[in-house]
């Protein structure tokens, strides 16, 4: 058991938020599923940063 800010004995459960509670992978599709989002998410992100980059350059030459 954990102690709260409070000093009340709450259990440690309750002092996580529920979206940050884990949740166990119990089969393999779900363990590739989990890996093709998150090398999804970080194609995007490049997209993003290359994107911003590219209009960053854009803007450099328009003023030039």
């Amino acid at each position: 058991m954990g102690l709260a800010l409070t000093g009340r004995r709450t259990r440690r459960s309750n002092l996580l938020p529920a979206y940050l509670s884990l949740t166990p992978v119990t089969s393999l599709s779900m363990l590739l599923g989990t890996h093709s989002l998150v090398a999804f998410k970080q194609l995007e992100l490049f997209w993003v940063e290359r994107s911003y980059y590219f209009i960053a350059l854009a803007i450099q030459f328009r003023y030039k």
